[in-house]
């Protein structure tokens, strides 16, 4: 942390000292500082990149203080500019100073003490910025790793160089906090800067400022760690020394320009093509108002260039195709919007969660994004020139803002997307103040609203919210816990290496949970390091489907294993989103086991496309030279018979073909030396197969016949499975040490089947116990025939049965049915079938049951009478009938 602070205050001292001898305004200052400052940890970064030192914390120093004393001698021997005078009418009215400075103050305090309190724990910063700087921070180097998620590598990373000091120096995560929070307060410097040189009164450009500063996704990008905001900001940046260098022809302000724009379009794809198209705008009104003027660019050019190349060059050397593979995956991930681009014109609500989710990637713009558009789209209806500032401003902001539409599907890009946009459109809203008399009063409206919904997000954004601060309570931890056994061994390691297959995983939880710790992402083992795997829980044991073949694991445990392999740590989670967590220690085959690390680890990949013939990629952890032990992969058929397809001694990978039709994978571990068998498991395959309607559940078959496999507790929504008669899932119940449960209230719970091509065999497995009664009896019913009837005795002990069904063609129905438990004698029959008898018994004024066993039992056994049997179910108390902790049901083919 000392070195951290050493290093930020002696780089804010040396570019706050070049920017005063590259500009006089204090704004222009302090904007000329930010981005100089901002340069200089980008130089430093691509420097140590190329020598392999990118994580040292004394090669940062000492390269990054050197190019700020060079950049400081160097402008030192500029000539100095002119003081420019500026008159009193110049400056903004008293009143609405007041009231922008207590309005901004305000919501500056509540941002500061959320930066201050919290960790960084948006999804951006916990699935790929963070660890994706942590990353390159370990491997010393800016290129690319193995990572599924492709946002930790195809992205522009000029905004991680800017993180790397507080990374490298271990400083307290809340430090990164900081820059988008400094990135606001710049945005409105920015902004307000902007309308003036536009030739906008100070009035109208504070009220502009204001706008900009109050937005719901601004001030909820000030308090997150997104690549937006700050990118935006240099973009303006940008805009504003481009004009100043169109009114003063210096050549000081091209290169502040085109340092803004490198750091801009090195940062945010999205700010790159605003970028581009500003770029282009202003080159073409620049040549026509100095044709000769576009020369002194040539060297500013070639900055934005050294701030943009790097990345290109590694992705195109890397990836040649990474455009194409980059869409794509973002096309894959984003198939279910959480809502279309409209829903973020509307102010925010003030409905707490956890009724909705708040967060930067949820707020919409208020009303402050309908009127930025309508009133550039109003302009440049009524005024199509393009000579002044604030013109081509206006048709850059509307051309980003629909080119961003377009290529976000419209119904995909939100409020975020368009954040950089609002900064560029904000001249407009400046120039309808001047020149609407009436839009005041709509915008002191939108103003208004404005702060209000960025209160409200302060105080109640699910991930960091202000409200518990005020209220002195005990702010909520911004990162979730890990499991204690994962904890445990992340604490204690120097070098980890993160071996995931999962996108949106949130990574940086394992990151910070040591100190001066080295980080790597490689699908293979590394000897040296702790190797961290992740695999999804759905996978697990899962059958190798055809042709869409997600990833499978398995684990083969091995009792008599001599050294360490993959130990099981935990799962993350619920639902399809859960993860199941493995290690595997430093130096593994030179270490004792214990008992839960006494396995190997198998997954199984595919390619892009289905191929023929079958190919798999098989991935094996946990399997060290030192056991002395083969890993065989056979291809089974149902008649017994299997082929060798693969073959391993120790970790590795490799990709077999198979030729023949298959039907199961079995992998057997054998001895080298002895022969002997060390531990086995298989896998199923199943072909694909044409299905009618929605597919149910193909996860963890038993057999390759199975087709499918559901269990109506442990999974929420079974669809295409009905259940009538069952409540919804709950849980977790500690004091059955249950995670999930499903209570059925009503007298039969029915499940109907939907019609299933080729179901031959149906396998029902659940497990049922009371709660309030003592004693019950339950008939499971199948297509209306009684199939068993159960009686249970003990209220405490859990039912576990197994029953096989045949079911029928079409729809099947499974019934579980509270039956009754005890028998007795049906008085009222006796009476009915007796008229003598009710007749006398009528007359001795006690109830018909009580008449009818009194005379039976003194008259009626002795005269021969006979009385009919009745089964009498036992009362639910509460309607509480029955408790299930899974119903599980596996569908079969025919052999």
């Amino acid at each position: 942390m000392d070195i951290f602070l050493a290093h930020s205050l002696g780089l804010i001292w040396m570019s706050l000292g070049a920017a005063r001898c590259l500009t006089t305004r204090l704004t222009d200052q302090l904007l000329a500082a930010a981005l100089l400052g901002w340069g200089n940890l980008v130089a430093t970064s691509l420097l140590l990149s190329l020598a392999q030192r990118l994580g040292d914390p004394l090669w940062n120093l000492g390269l990054s203080g050197l190019l700020g004393g060079l950049t400081c001698l160097l402008v030192a021997r500029l000539p100095r500019e002119p003081a420019e005078a500026e008159t009193s009418r110049d400056l903004p009215h008293s009143l609405l100073l007041s009231v922008f400075v207590v309005t901004i103050a305000t919501l500056a305090v509540g941002g500061g003490a959320i930066a201050y309190t919290y960790q960084p724990n948006n999804p951006d910063a916990l699935t790929w910025q963070l660890p994706r700087a942590l990353y390159y921070l370990g491997q010393g180097n800016l290129a690319h790793f193995d990572a599924v998620d492709l946002r930790q590598t195809h992205l522009p990373f000029n905004l991680s160089l800017l993180q790397f000091p507080a990374l490298a120096y271990a400083a307290p995560l809340q430090c990164l906090n900081l820059f988008n929070l400094v990135a606001w307060m710049l945005a409105g410097m920015g902004v307000y800067r902007l309308c003036r040189l536009a030739s906008f009164s100070a009035n109208a450009s504070l009220v502009a400022c204001w706008l900009v500063l109050t937005a719901p996704p601004t001030i909820a990008q000030a308090v997150s760690l997104t690549s937006e905001l700050p990118a935006g900001v240099a973009l303006i940046c940008g805009l504003i020394f481009g004009l100043r260098w169109q009114r003063a022809r210096h050549a000081r302000y091209a290169a502040l320009a085109g340092l803004a724009l490198g750091l801009a379009a090195g940062s945010d794809l999205n700010v790159m093509l605003g970028g581009l198209m500003a770029t282009c705008m202003f080159f073409v009104q620049a040549r026509q108002a100095a044709p000769a003027g576009h020369r002194t660019w040539w060297g500013a050019a070639g900055l934005t260039g050294a701030l943009v190349l790097p990345f290109a060059l590694i992705n195109f050397v890397q990836n040649p195709g990474w455009i194409r593979t980059y869409f794509a995956f973002v096309a894959d991930q984003l198939q279910n919007p959480a809502g279309p681009t409209w829903l973020g014109l509307w102010p925010l609500p003030a409905t707490p969660p956890p009724l909705f989710a708040l967060n930067e990637n949820c707020v919409g713009f208020g009303f402050t994004g309908p009127l930025f558009l309508l009133a550039a789209i109003w302009f440049i209806i009524r005024r199509r020139q393009l000579a002044c500032a604030a013109g081509w401003l206006r048709w850059i902001g509307l051309g980003w803002f629909f080119i961003t539409s377009l290529l976000l599907w419209g119904g995909l890009a939100g409020a975020r997307n368009f954040l950089p946009v609002l900064l560029v459109l904000s001249p407009s809203v400046a120039a309808l103040i001047e020149s609407v008399r009436i839009s005041r009063w709509i915008i002191l409206v939108v103003a208004l609203s404005s702060v209000w919904s960025s209160g409200i997000y302060l105080l109640r954004n699910n991930s960091r919210p202000l409200l518990p601060l005020l209220n002195s309570a005990f702010a909520p931890p911004a990162l979730p816990t890990l499991p204690l056994l994962l904890e445990h061994h992340l604490s204690r390691q120097s070098r980890i290496n993160i071996d995931t297959d999962g996108v949106d995983e949130s990574i940086l939880p394992f990151m910070v949970q040591g100190r001066h710790q080295h980080f790597t992402a490689d699908h293979e083992l590394v000897i040296g390091a702790y190797n961290l795997m992740s695999r999804a829980t759905t996978s697990r044991n899962a059958a190798y489907l055809q042709p869409t073949r997600p990833p499978t694991y398995t684990l083969i445990s091995l009792p008599t294993k001599p050294t360490a392999g993959v130990e099981f740590l935990g799962t993350i989670g619920r639902g399809p989103a859960a993860r199941d967590y493995f290690g595997v220690a430093p130096d593994a085959g030179r270490t004792s086991p214990i008992t839960t690390n006494r396995n190997v680890l198998v997954t199984l990949y595919h390619g892009d496309k289905p191929a023929a013939p079958e190919r798999i990629s098989l991935r094996v952890a946990g399997l060290n030279s030192e056991d002395h032990a083969r890993l065989t992969v056979l291809a089974a058929d149902r008649a017994g018979g299997s082929v060798p397809v693969a073959s391993f001694d120790a970790d590795g990978t490799a990709t077999v073909p198979i030729t023949t039709p298959f039907h199961q994978l079995i992998f057997r571990v054998v001895g080298t030396t002895t022969g002997a068998e060390l531990g086995s498991t298989a896998i199923a395959y199943l072909p694909s197969e044409e299905k009618p309607g929605k597919p149910l559940d193909a996860s963890l078959p038993t057999d390759t016949s199975s087709i499918f496999v559901t269990d109506l507790v442990l999974t929420k929504n079974p669809q295409p499975i009905s259940v009538d008669g069952l409540l919804p899932v709950e849980g977790p119940f500690p004091q059955w040490d249950l995670p999930y449960l499903r209570w059925q209230r009503q007298p039969a719970a029915v499940i109907t089947i939907p019609p299933t091509g080729g179901l031959d065999r149906l396998q029902l497995s659940f497990s049922v116990r009371l709660n309030v009664r003592r004693k019950a009896a339950l008939d499971v019913l199948f297509n209306g025939q009684l199939v068993q009837n159960y009686r249970i005795d003990d209220h405490t002990a859990w039912l576990d049965q197994t029953l096989e069904l045949a079911p029928q063609p079409g729809a099947n129905v499974l019934e579980f049915r509270d039956a009754p438990l005890n028998i007795e004698p049906d008085w009222l029959d006796y009476l009915e079938r007796y008229p003598d008898v009710k007749k006398h018994v009528t007359t001795t004024r006690v109830s018909l049951e009580q008449g009818a066993r009194e005379h039976y039992e003194t008259h009626g056994r002795a005269e021969g009478r006979t009385i009919q049997i009745i089964m009498k179910p036992e009362p639910a108390p509460d309607g509480y009938y029955f408790m299930y902790r899974n119903i599980r049901l596996e569908g079969f083919r025919a052999p």
